[in-house]
């Protein structure tokens, strides 16, 4: 689906818009570490989940001499960050790739691993603790922030809206109805449409909740159930398989290639992809679709026969009425029709 700018930019906004927080910014020297205690805002709902936003600060610009003239250049540094949060009992790592600014690598969203049908959230926790290591040979200007997320858990028929790029992740969980699993065959369907960039691959992978994640790159086939999609997936869900809810992961590919056959042309790589994301109850049983399909097929083949023997009787009684008017007025034509009549009777006798 094209969207124009005004609509691009207002889904963008709605997606970015953060809640109140209370960014960490810490000086990283070069090969080393830090830990880094980010204060998190108040907390909307039990069911929010943390994501953590790194991104390194802009450098100041140098003046180097280049040739006979001075020319403003930026200072990059070159290598990653790797960063590592325990929380929930589970170990959450990612990695800020700031080696080339065009691949736009130069912000991370995070999401700390949690399950919110085990383990509530602490009211009282008002820090969250990352450590943050370095291989840049310079020292490196962080920028650490800590948001809610309400829009981790999917309600059945609610459609959420969100962004993934190759460094952003997102993690959904279904939030299920106090009958689910209660029906023989019960099952589900995850339709994903892309609102934005329908050319960009992305991996969606389906899980049982519970910690590690599936939500990077090097897992994500590791999933109970795993596929790619580029502009529409249709992903059904049996209540069987996970008898308790599931996750949903969608992780967005560094090179759609291995979406396209081989020599197929595409637009250049655009790392943003927006999606909207549904999760629906299906039929578990098809009795009733299938008989009024075939009663409807009934009704129909029942209408065309009367109305074929309707149009057949009607035609023959035309016939009649022309044969009758024409014996009156043709006097060949009758005596004619008398002759065969006689032959008729004298062959029968």
């Amino acid at each position: 689906m094209a969207l124009t700018t005004t609509q691009l930019l207002t889904i963008l906004l709605t997606l970015l818009s953060p809640s109140p927080s209370y960014p960490a910014s810490e000086l990283l020297p070069a090969h080393s570490q830090r830990v880094i205690d980010v204060r998190l805002p108040t907390r909307p709902s039990s069911l929010a989940a943390i994501t953590l936003t790194t991104k390194p600060e802009k450098r100041e610009v140098l003046q180097l001499e280049e040739g006979s003239g001075l020319v403003e250049r930026w200072a990059e540094p070159h290598g990653n960050i790797y960063f590592s949060s325990s929380y929930s009992g589970s170990l959450n790592t990612w990695t800020l790739n700031i080696s080339d600014s065009s691949s736009n690598q130069s912000v991370t969203n995070k999401t700390l691993c949690f399950d919110p049908k085990i383990e509530k959230l602490d009211k009282s926790e008002n820090f969250v603790t990352v450590v943050a290591f370095s291989n840049i040979g310079e020292d490196q200007n962080i920028h650490v922030e800590a948001n809610w997320n309400t829009n981790f858990v999917i309600i059945e028929n609610s459609t959420i809206t969100t962004s993934v790029t190759p460094s952003s992740p997102q993690i959904f969980q279904f939030q299920p109805s106090s009958n689910y699993n209660t029906e023989t065959d019960e099952s589900y369907l995850l339709t994903i449409e892309t609102e934005y960039n329908d050319e960009k691959c992305m991996y969606v992978a389906i899980n049982e909740p519970g910690c590690p994640w599936h939500d990077d790159i090097r897992t994500v086939q590791n999933s109970k159930l795993w596929s790619r999609m580029l502009k529409t997936g249709y992903f059904p869900i049996s209540a069987a398989q996970f008898p308790n809810s599931f996750t949903v992961a969608l992780v967005s590919l560094q090179n759609s290639s291995d979406c396209f056959s081989s020599g197929a042309k595409r637009s250049p790589e655009e790392h943003l992809k927006i999606v909207n994301i549904k999760v629906e109850k299906t039929l578990n049983s098809y009795w009733t679709p299938i008989f009024f399909s075939m009663f409807a097929i009934l009704m129909t083949s029942v209408a065309f026969f009367f109305v074929w023997g309707g149009c057949w009787h009607a035609q023959l009684k035309n016939n009649e009425k022309r044969i009758q008017h024409r014996k009156r007025n043709d006097k060949g034509f009758r005596d004619s029709c008398e002759r065969q009549r006689s032959h008729l009777i004298t062959n029968g006798n």
